[in-house]
Order: structure tokens, then sequence, then C-alpha cells
């Protein structure tokens, strides 16, 4: 994972600690740089569900701090199926260092040993796990407000910041009682699924979902029923979306100058609810068996999906990613 991006007046040198299981030693004053924590590996969906991991694993956070003593407010940042890009992962962290931002860059496959894009055996819900146990360490730094940490994810890591909005996934992994994130972004996430649990859904955070009107991983209806399905669980739930009508996914890559095919992409599927009535929507709303190979099916036959560059988007979306998040984090608790 390369992490060549620094702050201005930011130290240049960082450390690169051992590995430290995620709640098992809290981090000091002087942690930054790559830290790297236990993390399990899920391989599908009802693994995830069932929390009963394939394999044992190993995440990561690259930890950047601006100059001062502070606390300060802090985000995460989950990548794509890619892998951490300079140009798109690199740009968040440090666009929001110039802002007064602690930064965490998460790494899901690196510590794992695997390759983007997405690794064998490693399923996408992988990276909301990966996020809340890195949220459990992220919280001990004293250098970090841990009542003000927000995660910001792209694509696969808007995955993450979308189920870790859910209490059924953040007791589990950042414990009951435990952190929560205190804003949620995700940019344009692919639609994997809810962690419906009655009136427990979400934690209260706030979610703020960035949808390309074009994006066939994230079809702009698929994701209001997603919404309305929280809220009708959950009347309070505090979720807004901003569609970007004429944008397609990683609008915000500027190596995309050309429409790019992606792979299959499950925009097409029943939404998927892994909280404790797990099972499938259908898009009437009804609720169907959860059949794995349904799933793989209806990925394939979503067929391919276009990535292409723009600017204008990207630049209204960096905007929109600031305000909620100066909104939610920057006042202090």
């Amino acid at each position: 994972m390369r992490k060549s991006i620094c702050a201005a007046g930011a130290a240049a040198a960082f450390l690169l600690f051992a590995p430290v299981p995620a709640g098992a030693q809290p981090l000091n004053a002087d942690s930054k740089g790559n830290v790297v924590f236990a993390a399990p590996t899920y391989a599908s969906i009802v693994e995830m569900h069932a929390d009963k991991a394939s394999a044992a694993g190993k995440a990561a956070i690259y930890i950047w701090l601006p100059d001062g003593a502070g606390p300060f407010p802090a985000v995460m940042i989950s990548h794509t199926v890619g892998g951490w890009n300079d140009a798109v992962e690199g740009a968040a962290a440090k666009l929001l260092l110039a802002q007064g931002y602690a930064v965490a860059g998460l790494d899901h496959f690196g510590p794992r040993g695997l390759k983007p894009p997405l690794g064998k055996g490693f399923s996408t819900a992988t990276a909301a796990s990966d996020a809340l146990l890195a949220l459990k360490l992220l919280a001990t730094h004293p250098k970090i407000d841990n009542s003000r940490i927000g995660i910001v994810g792209y694509s696969m890591g808007g995955v993450a910041a979308q189920l870790s909005a859910y209490e059924y996934l953040a007791a589990r992994y950042a414990g009951e009682g435990g952190p929560r994130f205190a804003a949620h972004v995700s940019v344009y996430g692919t639609s994997l699924g809810l962690a419906l649990d009655g009136a427990r859904t979400m934690t209260g955070a706030p979610l703020l979902m960035l949808v390309a009107g074009k994006d066939e991983t994230a079809p702009v209806r698929k994701m209001e029923q997603m919404v309305a399905l929280v809220k009708a669980a959950q009347p309070a739930a505090r979720i807004e979306m901003v569609v970007y009508p004429d944008a397609h996914h990683a609008w915000n890559n500027p190596a995309l100058s050309r429409p790019t095919e992606g792979g299959f992409h499950s925009g097409s599927c029943p939404i998927f609810d892994l909280g404790r009535a797990f099972g499938a929507i259908a898009a009437d709303g009804s609720r169907q068996a959860f059949a794995p190979q349904a799933a793989v099916a209806c990925t394939r036959a979503g067929g391919k999906y276009t990535m292409l560059h723009d600017a204008k988007t990207a630049q209204q979306a960096d905007a929109a990613m600031l305000a909620f998040l100066a909104r939610h984090l920057k006042a202090s608790s």
C-alpha cells in the first residue's frame, strides 16, 4: 500500500509498528505510520452473517497526524477493490489533512497478502469488519478525539462506510458500548446490503451517500429502496443521499479518462439483510430465503459496469463530503 502523501508541516518520517491485535494494545501519543491488527477474513456474506471466518487475517491502518497536541477529529478512509490509489484515496487523505483531521488509511489487502482487484477468498463485506476493528484501535490514540471519528469509503470502501453504520455489526466488532463512527460517507458505494435489526438498526450517526446516476453497481432506485427500508425500521435514521445524474462509477479516478469496463456487478441482485432476520429483500419488498448460488448468478447476470472520470462531479462530491464532515466532526463534544 503506497503512502507517499504528507500534510504540510506534518512529520516526514513515519514509525512502522509491529502487528497489534485490535483492542489488545492501546496506541500511544507517538503512534503514526503503519499499524497492523488482527482481522478475520470472510470469503462470503454468509460467513460474515454467521461470524465464522474462513481464515484468520490482518488489516492495517496508516495514521497521519496534523501538527499540534490534539485531540483531533479523525477520518478513516476505506479503499476500492483496486486497492489504495494515491490519486483517489491518497488525494482524499491529503484533502482531509489540510482541513485539520487526523487520517487513518485502511489497507484491506496488503497485510493479507492479497493483490487487487478484490482478492480471492475476500468478501466485500470484510471491509466493514476491518473498519470497525480499526475504529476500536484508533479510538485509543491519545491525540485523537474518539467521539469525533468518521469514515469515508470509495466503492468497496463505501460498503464499509454503509455497513459500519448499523448497530448490529458495530456492536459485534467494536464492542457493546464501544466506540462508534460519528459520521459515515459512502462515495459511489456498491449496494451490498443492510443490517436491519429492529429498533437498533442504526447507531444514530449520520450517513451520507454520494451516488452516481449512471452507476450500474449501485442503481439509484436500489439505493432509494435501501434508505426506505432503513427508515421504515427506524424512522429517526439520519441518512442523506446526493445523486449526480450524469456521473459514472469511480468518477474521481483521473486515470479513467475514457469509459472503462469494470468486472461483474450486483446492482440487479436483491438487497441482502445481514441482521438477525438474515435473507434477501426483493425489489417489491418481499423477503426471500438467502441463496448464495443465486447471488453469484445475479452478479454475473448484471454484466460489466462502466467507470469514467468526471472532474466536475469529483469537485462537487469532495465539497459535499467536507461540508458533511465539518458539520458532524468539527464541533468538539
